[in-house]
């Protein structure tokens, strides 16, 4: 078969694929992925970095969160901005909401065609050949942990192109002349993505390579480091210095995984609060490991580079199953991976290593078809993998959940008010003020890690501390009545400090309070504040100040 129609089968093929993860989320005005504080971010991060190159400055520091102390993004989390970066296009084309949808789309297209170009290590050209690149394009773009990470809201960590290709080098290392340096480059914008991606990744590339020239395999290796040092030695000298993701490595943090049969339950939290990893993660244990594994068992005796990925994916299962496998002894691998440094010692959600798992189960499972498959390779193809989708709808992977964002007209009004900063209330991690701030565009008080102490901006607790307007209000929005009546005097730091507005998200008041309790709280509000200037569906707004004593 011709590579121009080999491409455009891969192009349809992988398009299917992504045309059957995004369609849930038509009509327009919805979005993928549940309502959660993860799919805020990725709609804040797109509009936060087209912001910050708009206005000129930097990403890494920003003021548009944690007014008027600003954040550290490096601190926060690691300034992974690649894919957001690669999403402005779209952004511009689309706005915020058509392009997390079209981004999401994109993420399985570029996840499908680069594991078919992947799949030319180990494939021919004719039929058979190409029908095993499609069977493995789509189990891998249709991935268990991918998939999990859009519906959550997650794209940065579903997207993973970049990991195909690096793969794709490390395997012809021996045969092509400067393979260690795309390798090292792929590797490098693997972490540029997103860290912890590169770290299990690049087991699996090291490891193929030494099978093909362990000294190119080095310098592939060495490149890579190289390329991402500098933000990388930045990231890990702020972590070390600064607030951001507690470090796991500290008993305090120290967290507990249990595998069942449908995922993983992690404590992670001091304060003994429990967060479930979604279930379908077990399906690459119950299901991709296994066919994988089959797989692999008729490849490894044929080439040492298929050994290479069994013990990556074996590494990475055992990275995932956390500090204390089973609630049993405590994991030498998880200890030493922590113990590499600031960046390693934040990765809160080992889980996220079985996409080596995926990545190496749909490898094996394509390597071993294009030696089975024979006449009627396509249609065989077509048929496997639309019952791989279809497997996943009893597991609720597919069609992913769907989410209408708020876009209420009072924020449009507030986008043309003069420049000052907002007070957004609640602040929770719930709360929706991140999607509140891509509409409206001005700095806000709240900072990105919620009302979480661990997670707060340094000086953050101690600058709130000293405005009594926000104690008094904090009062009311607990559902207590103010402990005294408002004064100029009170507001009157949040006016020194830039601010100029007052939002309250009674959307997110309403999650977890009787419509009576809201409403109490709505008309304290305004006894307290005055009637706000503008309002709109689960939301109030005030300029500042509201009037002097009241």
């Amino acid at each position: 078969m011709s590579k121009p129609v080999a491409w455009l089968l891969a192009l349809l093929w992988s398009a299917g694929c992504a045309l059957a993860v995004t369609a849930a989320a038509w009509p327009a005005d919805r979005i993928l992925g549940v309502r959660n504080n993860d799919l805020y971010g990725a709609l804040w991060y797109r509009w936060y970095l087209a912001e910050s190159l708009e206005r000129g400055w930097s990403a890494a520091v920003t003021p548009l969160v944690a007014w008027p102390l600003g954040t550290d993004m490096l601190v926060r989390d690691g300034c992974n901005l690649l894919d957001a970066a690669l999403a402005l296009p779209l952004v511009a084309w689309l706005g915020p909401l058509g392009a997390h949808d079209a981004w999401a789309g994109g993420v399985i297209l570029a996840n499908g065609l680069a594991f078919f170009r992947l799949s030319e290590v180990w494939r021919g050209d004719d039929r058979a050949g190409v029908a095993a690149g499609l069977l493995g394009a789509a189990l891998f773009a249709l991935a268990v942990v991918p998939l999990e990470e859009l519906g959550a809201g997650r794209p940065t960590q579903a997207f993973l192109p970049f990991l195909c290709l690096g793969l794709r080098a490390a395997w012809r290392l021996d045969t092509e002349r400067f393979a260690w340096a795309w390798g090292g480059l792929w590797l490098a914008l693997t972490g540029l993505t997103y860290w912890y991606a590169a770290a299990w990744g690049g087991l699996v590339l090291l490891g193929v390579g030494l099978t093909r020239s362990p000294r190119r395999a080095v310098a592939m290796g060495a490149l890579a480091l190289a390329l991402v040092s500098p933000l990388l030695a930045l990231v890990a000298t702020h972590m070390a210095h600064g607030p951001g993701l507690p470090a796991l490595a500290h008993p305090d943090y120290h967290p507990l995984f249990v595998l069942d049969a449908t995922g993983w339950t992690a404590l992670i939290s001091p304060d003994g609060g429990l967060t479930t990893v979604p279930a379908g993660m077990g399906r690459v244990v119950w299901g991709s490991l296994p066919l994988g594994a089959l797989a692999l068992g008729v490849l490894v005796r044929r080439d040492r580079a298929w050994v290479a990925m069994a013990v990556a994916a074996t590494l990475c299962v055992g990275l995932a199953l956390g500090p204390r496998p089973l609630g049993l002894l405590d994991s030498p691998l998880y200890t030493a991976f922590l113990a590499l440094g600031p960046l390693a010692d934040r990765m809160w959600f080992p889980t996220r290593a079985l996409v080596v798992v995926d990545l190496v189960a749909a490898a094996a499972i394509s390597a071993a078809a294009a030696r089975w498959l024979g006449r009627g390779a396509l249609p065989l193809a077509a048929a496997l993998s639309v019952g791989w989708g279809l497997s996943l709808v009893p597991g609720a992977l597919l069609p992913l959940p769907t989410w209408r964002p708020p876009h209420p007209p009072a924020l449009d009004w507030l986008a043309a008010q003069p420049d000052a900063a907002v007070v957004a209330l609640p602040v929770g991690a719930d709360s929706l003020w991140r999607v509140h701030q891509v509409w409206h565009g001005k700095p806000v008080q709240a900072s990105l890690g919620g009302s979480n102490p661990l997670l707060a901006v340094d000086g953050h607790a101690e600058w709130a501390a000293g405005q009594p307007a926000l104690a008094l209000l904090d009062e009311i929005l607990m559902g207590r009545k103010p402990s005294r009546r408002f004064t100029d005097a009170d507001w009157q730091p949040l006016l020194d400090d830039g601010f100029g507005y007052l939002i309250v998200d009674t959307a997110t008041l309403s999650a977890d309070r009787t419509p009576e309790m809201v409403d109490l709280t709505v008309k304290r509000l305004g006894r307290a504040v005055g009637p706000p200037t503008r309002q709109g569906p689960g939301l109030l707004i005030w300029t500042l100040p509201p009037g002097g004593d009241r």
